[in-house]
């Protein structure tokens, strides 16, 4: 498996790179084919779109999510492909003489023949795909899909300058899929070419349901282009068709760069059972804080920016383009309506949602373009408007959530784009949008509206205005620090040491498997993310090679996945992997615990934008205590190498010892005043130096009692600092007896500084804890080197 950080780059460099790559493509075609030409692409590529979404049926999502992959499965995903895939494809070319005959149009015949292609080589495509993808070989995907839509769009190219017209897409349709399949093959460990058709039912029933519910969502998008291709000629279905994917694009562009913040804090909320509704309103406010100004803009100067991107050419559809602006932000109040209803296990619901809103613009664009092209852009309005009503009814009778609700906590957005439109329409006249240069028009309204948005955050009080607002810290910094904003000492480092890291940590995925002693009578737990997992991998099995008689349990936050857990349990046979969900479940017959656990996060002093930290600090102070199976308990991190035999460790481990022990920094790090801890817990000698990187304790000894008893203190107590997960633990502990570990052989490494060399001998120490993990390369180079032992000890060289 690559690396997991590695997994994370590539998938969102690839992300945004087909991104850019089909935006090129977008603008450039535009320029070189007409509306006509567009129009006739778009009706054979709506409908095979359409049924494109089939062509797979769950294949790939099986391969990915099956816990344990055979041949004869694979071959069964390939089965399935071959049976839906070359089924369609040649429904598609026994369709092509019907379908141009039904609109009239004798380019279509070949149009489908040329689109049939792709079906046809879809399972060489999707079966080696996924089977990287389950591998986390996200650099290789990379490689696939930039490679296919870059060499596809040069052979529309090509076939444009060639006379092809809109055949030329088709082409480079074709010619995209070819490259991803000879890549795929070429770049996958094992080759699958054979089909299986027995055992396909398993992977057919998981595929129903997403294909149906993607192929309705992208419905809303292509069936618009098949009514006006048969309802009017191929010119209006390409001025239709450029306006609705342009809206489209902006409404993905801006949801892709803030659905990454917005959407994680929606689902945590879900999943830990805090207020969903606050949840969802806050979250599609900070959404729409950025959207509806994009889609308000765009509404009133469409004609500008059309012409910017797609040339003179297109100018009918900027008026389209204004009202279906309208449609996008009316579409984007309940935007996060599918993640909501899915992660909350109402899909048939959103199945109904879907199918209700798709039967709307079928009858609207139906029923009113007769009048006008216009009109089917309206048409679009109306399900903009079924859309707000239908899912405030939804989300009102399933979460609680009122009109009244949504009306109070949106307003602000519409003050916002209000005043974005007001200085467009400003610009307008002062410069005029319709004589001037596109691009001196697009770029006088960014370099314009940009700051008027930004300081109207701040004037209402919008949310997102914590969240964007940099004064505060720039003040910090320049002012009253008087430093620059970053520190290039720790820039150097982490450049420098990264990608060594890296490497080096990804090796210890490649040495054998090492066991751990599930009926061992002592437990380690370590909480783990996705990010961090090659990290904690190289923290367990720098301690199992020295056999210390532990049972492994590893917690996973909301970042670990199904194929993280079975990547760990691999690695560490034996081993118990906690996912998130089924800590939450395992919580939930503890009810007073559960509650408690939810009320932690709050009360940790960190700034906005630490959810996730805080959820994390809050697992490792009950889930390591409560879903422990022994009595006696060893707290690890995840960012911790051991160096030689822990011998006090193990001691403890085989004595049976029920005294508590911790680890601790060089010097006192306790920084809270004596009088703050002496008013919540009189008389209690806590100790100056703690650090939770390592310590071990016996519940029997340091009981449930006490954790919650310390805990309802402390939520009880609010103006006491918590400034992570030790700080509780530091109180835990110091309640019982316990003993702090030297700090010459249980080190903790804060920096890069000179005399970091004389206060850790790393020769001596049994573990190294490392809280910067680029400083110095030290923790690189403490890994290369336990690395290069375990290598020697399994016969393998470096």
């Amino acid at each position: 498996m690559a690396s997991v950080r590695q997994s994370v780059i590539y998938s969102s460099l690839s992300r945004y790179l087909l991104m850019a790559i089909g935006l090129l493509s977008t603008v450039v075609v535009a320029r070189l084919l007409t509306p006509g030409e567009i129009g006739t692409w778009a009706i054979g590529s709506a409908i095979v779109m359409v049924l494109s979404e089939f062509r797979l049926l769950g294949a790939g999502v099986y391969l990915v999510r099956e816990p344990e992959l055979s041949e004869t499965k694979i071959r069964s995903a390939l089965g399935v492909t071959f049976l839906i895939s070359w089924g369609l494809g040649g429904a598609v070319v026994l369709a092509s003489p019907w379908v141009a005959d039904f609109y009239d149009i004798a380019g279509l015949e070949t149009l489908f023949y040329l689109l049939s292609l792709s079906f046809f080589l879809a399972p060489f495509v999707s079966i080696p795909t996924a089977l990287l993808q389950r591998q986390m070989d996200f650099g290789r995907l990379l490689v696939i899909g930039v490679c296919g839509a870059g060499g596809g769009f040069l052979v529309t190219l090509a076939g444009i300058f060639m006379g092809l017209s809109y055949y030329s897409m088709a082409v480079g349709l074709a010619a995209n899929t070819l490259i991803q399949m000879l890549l795929a093959n070429r770049l996958s460990h094992d080759r699958y070419w054979r089909p299986v058709f027995r055992g396909i039912f398993p992977v057919m029933q998981l595929g129903v349901f997403s294909s149906a519910s993607n192929m309705m969502k992208k419905s809303l998008l292509t069936v618009p282009d098949m009514i006006i291709g048969k309802l009017g000629t191929t010119t209006h279905v390409g001025l239709f068709s450029r306006g609705l994917g342009f809206v489209d694009f902006l409404s993905n562009t801006v949801q892709q760069g803030v659905g990454p913040v917005v959407l994680p804090y929606l689902s945590d909320k879900v999943r830990t059972r805090g207020d969903v509704g606050e949840a969802y309103l806050r979250s599609g406010v900070l959404l729409g804080g950025v959207l509806w100004p994009v889609l308000a803009v765009a509404a009133v100067s469409s004609l500008v920016v059309i012409r910017f991107f797609f040339g003179d050419q297109w100018d009918q559809s900027a008026p389209l383009a204004s009202v279906l602006a309208v449609w996008a932000m009316m579409r984007c109040v309940h935007g996060l309506a599918p993640e909501l209803l899915l992660s909350s296990g109402r899909e048939k619901l959103l199945m109904f949602r879907e199918l209700a809103l798709l039967s709307v613009c079928i009858l609207g664009v139906i029923g009113l373009f007769p009048f006008g092209l216009i009109y089917a852009a309206f048409a679009f309005v109306l399900v903009g408007l079924v859309d707000i009503t239908l899912t405030t009814w939804i989300v009102w009778r399933q979460f609680q959530l009122s009109a009244h609700q949504l009306l109070k906590a949106w307003w602000r957005n519409a003050v916002l784009a209000l005043i974005c439109v007001g200085t467009a329409l400003a610009l307008d006249l002062w410069i005029g949008f319709d004589t001037a240069p596109p691009w001196l028009s697009v770029l006088v309204m960014a370099v314009v509206i940009t700051p008027v948005w930004f300081f109207t955050l701040g004037l209402i009080g919008h949310p997102l205005w914590q969240e964007v607002n940099i004064f505060p810290r720039l003040y910090q910094v320049f002012i009253r620090e008087k430093r620059l904003p970053v520190s290039w000492v720790r820039k150097y480092h982490e450049v420098r040491y990264r990608k060594p890291l890296r490497k080096t940590l990804a090796g210890f995925a490649q040495l054998p498997p090492i066991p751990c002693q599930p009926e061992a009578e002592v437990e380690l737990h370590m909480l783990t993310c996705v990010h961090d997992l090659d990290m904690a991998l190289a923290s367990l099995k720098s301690l199992l090679r020295f056999r210390p008689g532990l049972a492994v349990v590893v917690h996973g936050d909301a970042t670990l996945t199904a194929e993280h857990k079975r990547f760990l349990e691999k690695q560490v046979p034996g081993c118990r992997v906690i996912l998130l969900a089924e800590a939450d479940q395992a919580m939930a017959s503890h009810p007073w615990l559960a509650e408690l656990r939810d009320r932690i996060p709050a009360r940790f002093t960190l700034g906005p934008g630490y959810d996730r930290q805080r959820a994390a600090w809050a697992l490792k102070v009950l889930d390591f205590h409560v879903l422990a199976k022994r009595e006696r308990i060893i707290v690890l991190d995840s960012d911790t190498l051991f160096i030689n035999p822990p011998v006090e460790l193990m001691e403890w481990i085989e004595s049976g010892d029920q005294q508590s022990f911790y680890s601790v920094p060089w010097g006192p790090n306790f920084r809270l005043s004596q009088a703050a801890c002496e008013a919540c817990f009189p008389g209690l000698a806590y100790p100056e130096r703690f650090n939770g990187g390592l310590f071990g304790y016996s519940r029997d000894v340091v009981t449930t009692e006490l954790v919650t008893e310390v805990l309802e203190k402390l939520l009880e107590n609010p103006d006491l600092p918590l400034y992570g997960d030790e700080c509780i633990w530091r109180l835990i502990l110091a309640h019982r007896p316990a003993s702090a570990l030297e700090f010459s052989k249980y080190p903790l490494v804060t920096n890069a500084r000179p005399e970091t060399r004389r206060l850790v001998d790393f020769s001596r120490a049994r573990y190294v804890h490392f809280i910067l993990k680029h400083r110095g390369g030290y923790y690189e180079m403490v890994a290369r080197r336990v690395l290069a032992e375990m290598r020697a000890e399994h016969g393998e060289d470096g």
